[in-house]
């Protein structure tokens, strides 16, 4: 899981791409974490990070309140540049397809507006 590496080894990575995370379970533990890596993030530098989950689909609907309060909380930090997608896919099984096609291509962008 990408944005566990983020929280648990800040410097592991500049660029995340999440694409439909699981921020539900644990009791929304990975919710409480992202609060407190991004009151943190200032101390890490830049960060490049890439979320999105899909729609009309019970379990990206079960997952999106989640994914939105982490949107919430990155795009209030200043060193974390911050890209959401909501996605219009019908099944959890295709987000990852359309989602990771259009993270790399916005990370694409991205890297070269930064060069």
């Amino acid at each position: 899981m990408t944005s566990y590496a983020m929280l648990a080894n800040p410097d592991l990575f500049r660029c995340i791409l999440a694409v439909s995370p699981n921020y539900v379970y644990s009791q929304r533990m990975m919710i409480d974490r992202i609060t407190c890596f991004a009151d943190e993030c200032h101390e890490n530098g830049s960060l490049y990070i890439y979320l999105a989950n899909g729609k009309k689909d019970k379990m990206e609907a079960s997952f999106t309140p989640e994914i939105k309060k982490a949107a919430d909380i990155f795009s209030n930090c200043s060193e974390i540049v911050l890209n959401y997608d909501s996605l219009n896919i019908e099944k959890h099984s295709h987000t990852i397809f359309e989602g990771y096609y259009r993270g790399l291509l916005k990370l694409d962008n991205y890297i070269k507006q930064a060069n």
